[in-house]
């Protein structure tokens, strides 16, 4: 995978100073002396991510200053700004709450479960089935549901011209969202492993950081009277038979993960998209173009310290890690890349039932009274699978649902014709003001320790 790097340029301004927005949006501590100043004087913060720049608000958490999107603009950012968030697709329940810079996830599946294997009168709890009850749905999250949440939270369902994006940014950015979202009372980050970027010459390290991460469940193995689960997240390289059923191994990471014929089982009825392109892993064949797959693992250690997976997603992905549901949503995905496009990739969470655009463009030009702005297009891919019975139907709803979400239609009928249309044209991108501070630092990447 390319070693490149998404750069944020975006600035804000705080008492009159320019500061990297990244910075001061997920390290607000290092700023306090900056927000106490603006908020003393000026009583709020801008963004100078679109011109006129955005008025951003001071709040305070636990005697801690910190700067949030001005209530109902956090849509209006650029793609590119820290400050941007559209949590419409996002669980409607209480699922998720947001508390200042701190995000609080109720997980279906606790962390530290008693066994049910050695606790009378506890029934096993039917696993995967479980996501399709509504009511389970909006209170609390499955693997998917948690997947979405961090991929959205780090940005990585949208692009932005002059990104560009590798495993150690996503890394980063999953890790980041991690660090400020807290799961049964403790940091996520305490039970996430995303394999690191392998580098030979810290070996030691990166092998001391996953014994840090699977110690707790070493101890509190898969028959001890409580059991310790953790979150592994990474690109798979691999789906291989084994004795046990299938095992999975990750790019960058050499331990194996073991599954049951149950899980694998269910992985092939609910996460088939993601199922289906483990077939493709390997380069490029017949022009068909090679597929990506990032699996969301739950596992515990057995007893001779075997990883053991409970509970697992697959995500379809294009080489840019952007989520995609079928051969044709990758073809456009990497389309919108190589053309430099601003766009969002909804995603649906835990309800997979959600009808939703499959991309939504950011920068579409439309003229109205003769004057250019910048517009919305809901974009829709339909497969050569769709019943033509229910097309007209099913293309009537989304043409509403887009009508209804004041954006514009566009659709590529991809049964029918093997490429795409042409895209509405971009409105050019306007220049942001130059402050007189140095360039704004980037995020970590493939160098990124542990």
């Amino acid at each position: 995978m390319t070693t490149s790097r998404q750069t944020h340029r975006v600035e804000v301004l705080v008492a009159g100073q320019a500061i990297n927005a990244t910075a001061i949006r997920h390290e607000p501590q290092g700023f306090q002396s900056q927000l106490v100043a603006a908020r003393t004087k000026y009583g709020s913060a801008l963004c100078c991510c679109s011109t006129p720049p955005l008025q951003l608000v001071i709040r305070e958490r636990s005697e801690k200053l910190f700067l949030a999107a001005w209530p109902e603009q956090a849509a209006k950012h650029a793609l590119d700004c820290p400050f941007y968030s559209d949590h419409t697709a996002g669980p409607s329940g209480s699922a998720i709450e947001r508390e200042g810079d701190v995000n609080r996830i109720a997980l279906h599946h606790p962390l530290l479960q008693d066994n049910p294997a050695l606790q009378k009168d506890k029934a096993t709890a039917p696993g995967m089935r479980v996501a399709r009850e509504a009511g389970a749905r909006a209170s609390k999250l499955h693997l998917w549901g948690l997947l979405h949440f961090l991929w959205e939270e780090g940005g990585l369902n949208r692009w932005y011209p002059g990104w560009h994006r590798d495993w150690g940014f996503v890394r980063h950015a999953l890790r980041r969202a991690a660090q400020t979202t807290v799961v049964d009372g403790e940091a996520l980050i305490q039970h996430l492993y995303v394999p690191p970027v392998w580098n030979q010459k810290k070996r030691n390290e990166i092998l001391a950081h996953w014994a840090q991460f699977a110690a707790p469940m070493y101890e509190n193995h898969r028959r001890t009277m409580t059991v310790q689960s953790g979150i592994v997240i990474g690109a798979v390289r691999v789906l291989e038979p084994s004795e046990f059923g299938h095992s999975i191994r990750l790019h960058h990471h050499a331990e194996r993960f073991y599954m049951d014929q149950r899980v694998a089982q269910g992985l092939s009825q609910y996460s088939r998209r993601g199922w289906s392109a483990l077939k493709h892993l390997d380069p490029k064949v017949d022009g068909d173009e090679r597929a990506y797959v990032v699996a969301a693992l739950r596992v515990q250690a057995s007893q001779n310290r075997r990883m053991t997976i409970v509970e697992a997603v697959l995500m379809r992905v294009t080489p840019r890690f952007i989520p995609v549901n079928s051969s044709y949503e990758d073809k456009l995905a990497r389309a919108l890349v190589d053309q430099d496009r601003s766009f969002v990739r909804p995603l649906h969470y835990d309800n997979h039932s959600l009808n939703m655009p499959d991309f939504v463009l950011k920068d579409v030009a439309s003229k109205v009274d003769g004057e250019t702005s910048r517009q919305s297009v809901a974009l829709f891919v339909y497969g050569a699978a769709i019943d033509p019975n229910n097309r007209a139907v099913r293309e009537a709803a989304d043409r509403k649902l887009a009508q209804q979400a004041g954006i514009g239609y566009w659709q590529w009928d991809a049964g029918t014709h093997a490429q795409p249309p042409p895209l509405p044209p971009p409105l050019a991108i306007p220049e942001r003001a130059r402050s007189m501070t140095a360039s704004p630092p980037t995020p970590k990447s493939s160098k990124e320790s542990p």
